[in-house]
């Protein structure tokens, strides 16, 4: 496609959303006026998916319009393909010796994805599939447009998992096809993990048109819109995009300020609970954060081997969460809640530097938890998560250390979460109060972009007149 015409493109997608947001109704959801601005000039991916329950499948035609942000023509394109790797027990994080069990109850599952005939030429850089090398017809220039239209379609696994079917509900999570980010000037191209959120992922423009059969619901990132038997979904300046189906949910909402709130669950009281742990902690993460500058915040039940999982505007909350008693269920969703401002928002690279928005999640709930239920009861949280913590180490792990050092997630929950939050409490103390505006200038910095640990440091330091960098260096990196 000609320049002008992805420009023309690009400039008629920004003046409808600006007229949606201007003329929008009294009382509706609200785009604001950050995500209005941040969604300026963003890569768009634009897809149109019809699910198939028969047979357990996702047909995607799924459109690229991407920019070259480096110096340097280029004559491939790297995508990752991260539900290539659910096809092989040997590659699925999915099917871990610590997983296993959780994520197939019945036995391995393969899921898949397939590439239709006629597509780009492209081959896979890795065994596991997950990286895809696209080989363009023609250089792709510094600064230059390119637009790609990439068919496929997607086997869903019977699978308690990101991408994967569990008692009835479908999660598409990290299921769909994202260009690879760069890191350092090259792709992003490390292996699909089990622990952690091992990917790297700038903020793009996503428009989804889902087609479903009569009964089912769709829980998904960005606003919603029904018509019929198709949902289409608006999600601006996004890091990725995720999906949820099922017949059985049952969906309540509720609106605050300018953000709608909604929450899906297999039953009506769960998303009640959900919905009300999400109105108690918008206000308190606004207050210390800053602003949600998104117009949704929607909550799912999934099959997940993990308390939860999140997605911009999404937050996926595992069905055993929801079975616990109301004070750990409310623990876990806070903390997860937290997530979309500390990495969904102010985003981080969760491969090598998963502490960053680990322990600041961490940190998020106990202030979350001291606001609502008093100062006794964060200190009590504190030491049964932060403080115990504390007492124990892992040879050859710090807070630092990047995701491929943990060989499971009771380490990681151990090291990254609880003693990464150690050292924001101990900065809570020795700013003198001054740390909640670090947090909160962090946060509207890196609103929409990806902050390193340095950054981090840095604005620890402009706040505080002292150079934290050799204490926490010290503290996260050494043994």
């Amino acid at each position: 496609m000609k320049r002008w015409l992805v420009a023309l493109a690009i400039a008629v997608v920004c003046v409808i959303a600006l007229l949606v947001f201007l003329l929008r109704p009294a009382g509706s959801p609200q785009a604001s006026e950050a995500l209005l601005a941040a969604a300026q000039g963003l890569d768009t991916i634009t897809i149109d998916a019809v699910f198939n329950p028969n047979q357990q499948t996702v047909s995607v035609s799924q459109a690229f319009m991407l920019q070259n942000r480096t110096a340097e023509t280029q004559t491939e394109l790297t995508l990752r393909i991260y539900a290539g790797a659910m096809r092989d027990i040997d590659y699925a994080p999915s099917a871990t010796e610590e997983l296993y069990d959780l994520c197939y109850p019945n036995g391995f599952s393969a899921g898949d994805i397939q590439i239709a005939t006629g597509d780009p030429s492209y081959y896979y850089a890795d065994d596991a599939h997950t990286v895809c090398i696209i080989t363009l017809d023609t250089p792709w220039l510094a600064g230059q447009w390119l637009t790609l239209t990439v068919d496929y379609t997607l086997s869903i696994p019977d699978a308690a998992y990101r991408f994967g079917m569990h008692d009835g509900i479908y999660a598409l999570g990290n299921a769909l096809i994202t260009p690879a980010e760069l890191v350092d000037g090259d792709p992003f191209t490390a292996p699909y993990y089990s622990i952690g959120d091992p990917f790297v992922s700038h903020c793009r423009n996503y428009s989804v048109t889902l087609t479903l059969p009569q009964g089912y619901t769709a829980a998904g990132s960005g606003l919603a819109k029904t018509q019929g038997q198709t949902t289409t979904f608006t999600a601006l300046a996004s890091r990725d995009f995720a999906l949820l189906i099922s017949k059985n949910y049952q969906q309540v909402q509720s609106m605050q300020g300018d953000v709608l709130i909604e929450a899906y669950a297999k039953t009506r009281a769960d998303a009640k609970a959900m919905l009300q742990i999400a109105k108690d902690a918008l206000p308190i993460y606004t207050e210390l954060f800053g602003a949600y500058p998104y117009p949704n915040l929607t909550l799912a039940e999934a099959g997940l081997p993990m308390d939860g999982m999140s997605y911009p505007s999404l937050s996926v909350i595992a069905q055993s969460t929801l079975d616990r008693d109301n004070e750990a269920r409310e623990i876990r969703i806070a903390r997860e809640l937290a997530k979309q401002w500390v990495q969904a928002v102010a985003g981080t690279d969760s491969y090598r530097q998963p502490w960053q928005h680990e322990a600041l999640a961490e940190y998020a709930l106990l202030r979350y938890w001291e606001v609502r239920h008093g100062t006794a009861a964060r200190q009590a949280l504190q030491y049964s998560r932060v403080d115990t913590a504390m007492r124990l180490s892992v040879p050859g792990l710090t807070p630092g250390s990047p995701l491929e050092y943990f060989y499971n997630w009771s380490e990681y929950q151990t090291i990254v979460w609880y003693k990464g939050a150690a050292a924001l409490c101990a900065l809570e103390i020795a700013m003198e109060g001054k740390l909640d505006e670090c947090l909160a200038a962090y946060y509207d910095t890196y609103a929409f972009q990806i902050a390193s640990r340095t950054d981090f440091e840095r604005m620890l330091s402009d706040f505080s007149g002292e150079d934290w960098s050799p204490l926490l260096s010290d503290y996260l990196d050494t043994i």
